[in-house]
């Protein structure tokens, strides 16, 4: 790991605010855009063979500092916001332009001003993308959070619930969620499909020396849930120790959370851990990173110490590493870690998810506090932004952070759709030569359709679930019920070799069982089959909605396999 300040004159002598990496685009420059005090936003480019930037592109439209600047996900957008609580959308132009920002410097390549979005009162703090570029949300000093249509350039909904400045705003990559953070010491969650207030996280139970809660409690206001909880709270408040703020006052101007990109984790910055002696009485406050699941926003599963001052900034690597330990060591049970660094006003600290302590620790590379963080797409350096004026470059090795995490290629919808075309062709050009099990063909017919009915239930539960009812793919089970023996067990496992083929989510392929050798053959491998049950036309809440069976066809009660959504 090695730290290199680039000796440039970024923006004059004048503080940087922001500055962004662009994500990889092919056959295009590896860009970096910075803004600050002098009203603009630069453009970049990393020279990597001479480890150098060089100057691209001056952008001036803004009348006041630009606080903010983002690449968009896919790297063709950029975004800029400030104190004149304007947001503009950039996009590269083919039409070169001969302005120049100094007297001998032109600007190589031009960006002009595609969009710009009015709608805050006052100073533009933070701003964050949606997944798909559909969408990008901002915060301010006005209090509020506005969530805008790119597309369209208009606000979809203004959030303002906040009682003080708006300092972090961060959008869920599933797109379930909205998180906000102001200086009036709370974290609010918003429903992106309701577009309301889901939770206010503000207080938990102090901690005692062990590091272990004293009581349980949410630590959180949930609009659902809050007249019947605060009955019950005025005979109980006697007897439960005092809850305690989690996060720090507004002398944190900045509180720039990100969730990791797969959506599974909020990393919130600004957090404070306050510990109990025996006699319940205060004994010290560390100032923490907060780890929240998007299952439970109301109180944190881990909190990360370290930082002598109050974190300010989280920025999440994009690149996934593979586990230095085994899954089981892993804090999160996962097949791979997240890295993602944190800063406070002097000093930056590199975390992971596999051990609560940083893996790396830089401090003391600028005369003034640092404003800014930023990866770049194959995790080979962090930017920083100070004010300075200067930026540095924190470069890593290869695999110094770890060997890059490469998932198995899972099939697409459309794949699967083609291979169970396939299946039931198969299926129907053999059907009068083949017997089936359970001795009648609407049985099986039933089996299969609702195959689908399967599939469709679990995609739905993954992508379009309620917030509070989300749960991991590890949660859905099966159900149990009697099943009726076929008289030949040698035509059953002969049908049972030819259904492991299709790809079926009621058969745990986790428990295969060694089966008898076949006729004439060896030993097989075969599925457990989940044990079907009669099924009426209009089946019970528990079982599936009526939306979701309303795409198949409708018959008779049959024979079907089911699932159930775990609680």
């Amino acid at each position: 790991m090695r730290v290199k300040t680039e000796l440039i004159a970024w923006h004059g002598k004048e503080a940087i605010f922001s500055v962004d990496v662009q994500p990889n685009i092919s056959g295009q420059p590896h860009r970096i855009a910075t803004a600050g005090l002098d009203t603009n936003v630069r453009v970049w480019k990393l020279d990597n063979e001479n480890k150098c930037f060089k100057f691209l592109s001056n952008l001036q439209r803004h009348d006041k500092a630009v606080n903010i600047v983002r690449f968009s996900s896919r790297g063709d957008l950029l975004a800029s916001a400030g104190d004149d609580a304007v947001v503009i959308i950039w996009k590269l132009s083919e039409v070169e332009e001969n302005i120049k920002f100094l007297d001998e410097v032109k600007n190589v390549e031009t960006w002009a001003a595609l969009k710009t979005l009015r709608g805050h009162l006052e100073d533009i703090n933070d701003l964050r993308w949606s997944s798909d570029d559909s969408q990008l949300i901002t915060g301010a000093v006005d209090r509020t959070a506005i969530l805008w249509d790119v597309e369209k350039g208009t606000s979809l909904k203004v959030f303002s619930e906040a009682k003080h400045f708006v300092n972090g705003v961060t959008l869920d990559p599933l797109k379930h969620y909205a998180v906000t953070m102001s200086s009036d010491r709370a974290m609010r969650v918003y429903n992106l499909r309701k577009k309301k207030l889901f939770q206010t996280v503000t207080k938990m139970k102090p901690l005692d020396l062990n590091g272990t809660a004293l009581k349980k409690s949410n630590g959180c206001d949930d609009n659902t849930a809050k007249e019947t909880t605060t009955a019950e709270q005025g005979k109980t408040n006697k007897s439960e120790e005092k809850m305690m703020r989690m996060f720090h006052d507004e002398t944190v101007v900045r509180r720039r959370l990100s969730f990791t990109h797969d959506g599974k984790v909020l990393v919130v910055p600004a957090g404070c851990v306050h510990f109990v002696d025996g006699d319940k009485k205060p004994t010290k406050t560390v100032n923490a990173v907060l780890l929240f699941s998007r299952h439970n926003f109301c109180k944190p599963f881990a909190y990360l110490p370290g930082l002598k001052d109050p974190p300010s900034l989280v920025a999440m690597c994009p690149v996934l590493f593979k586990n230095r330990k085994s899954k089981e060591e892993n804090n999160l049970n996962l097949d791979y870690r997240y890295v993602f660094a944190v800063a406070s006003t002097d000093d930056i600290l590199l975390y992971d998810t596999e051990t609560k302590k940083p893996f790396g620790f830089i401090s003391n590379i600028h005369y003034s506090s640092i404003t800014d963080l930023s990866w770049s797409y194959d995790a080979s350096f962090l930017m920083v932004s100070s004010r300075d004026g200067f930026c540095s470059m924190i470069e890593f090795d290869e695999n110094e952070i770890g060997v890059p995490y490469v998932a198995e290629k899972s099939p697409t919808k459309a794949e699967q759709a083609t291979n169970q075309q396939d299946n039931d062709q198969q299926e129907e050009t053999g059907a009068g030569s083949e017997e089936r099990i359970g001795g009648e063909e609407d049985d099986e017919r039933g089996g299969e359709e609702n195959m689908d009915i399967n599939n469709t239930i679990a995609t739905e539960v993954s992508s379009e679930s309620d917030e509070d009812e989300m749960m991991e793919t590890d949660d859905i089970a099966p159900t149990s019920s009697a099943v009726q023996k076929d008289d030949n067990d040698a035509k059953e496992k002969k049908q049972y070799k030819k259904i492991t083929a299709v790809p079926n989510p009621c058969l745990d392929a986790t428990k295969a069982q060694e089966a008898v050798p076949l006729e004439g053959g060896s030993p097989a491998k075969v599925l457990r089959r989940i044990t079907p049950i009669q099924v009426a036309d209009n089946p019970t809440p528990a079982a599936a909605s009526s939306s979701q069976l309303s795409n198949t066809p409708k018959k008779t009660p049959r024979r079907v396999n089911l699932i159930t959504i775990a609680k």
